[in-house]
């Protein structure tokens, strides 16, 4: 196996792939990029990836981008650690179908929230959108919950799509200080993540990272 480096920012995204990697006992390197200082906009990282973003995982001497390729490599890589259920076609289109629809629509969907400066300008506008923003996220919040009704995990088994529901879980309840309360199947899950030894030790880690950065 060649040598693995995580390139995360903690809170972001990147939580999937750092639990991803955990779950799967793969020996890396986290390195942590501090969004809040544009450490993702420097010409070291961008040379790790032109779109200033985390996750980044560095493969020897190649680099994989964004969750839905890195989780799913994580998966076939370690398939022991059963991340997603490889030996079923079906079921294992049916989590990806699942891991797309979490990128391309919930987490872009915090995209106006995070920088309104991307979409518009002036104060009332920015206004607008945000109060847009806040309730598309919502809706999708609503549906993850109604999916996630009578299920011990959101696909019926833990996999990938749960780890990356976690990040999501906590941008709402911190960041958009929503009444999660709202959301009891989505909060049961993210209660039983946080059981984990790999969600345990992936926030301890990016703690301590954050301080040092």
């Amino acid at each position: 196996m060649p040598q693995l480096t995580l390139y995360l920012s903690a809170g972001a995204c990147s939580m999937a792939a750092h639990v991803g990697l955990l779950e799967a006992g793969a020996e890396f390197t986290p390195r942590h990029v501090s969004l809040a200082k544009g450490e993702q906009l420097q010409p070291d990282y961008l040379h790790i990836n032109p779109h200033a973003q985390v996750p980044a995982l560095k493969i020897g001497d190649r680099v994989l981008t964004e969750n839905v390729a890195i989780l799913p490599w994580i998966a076939k890589t370690w398939p022991e650690a059963d991340l997603l259920p490889l030996a079923n076609p079906d079921e294992e289109s049916r989590t990806l179908s699942y891991l797309g629809w979490l990128s391309s629509s919930v987490h872009t969907a915090f995209g106006p929230l995070f920088h309104p400066e991307r979409y518009v300008d002036g104060s009332e506008a920015k206004r607008e959108l945000a109060r847009h923003a806040r309730q598309h996220v919502q809706d999708h919040f609503a549906e993850i919950d109604a999916h996630l009704k009578d299920k011990e995990y959101s696909l019926g088994r833990f996999s990938l799509a749960d780890i990356y529901l976690f990040a999501f879980y906590g941008w709402g309840a911190n960041y958009l200080k929503l009444d999660m309360a709202q959301y009891p199947h989505f909060t049961a899950l993210y209660q039983r993540l946080l059981q984990r030894p790999s969600v345990q030790r992936m926030q301890a880690a990016e703690q301590e990272l954050a301080k040092a950065a």
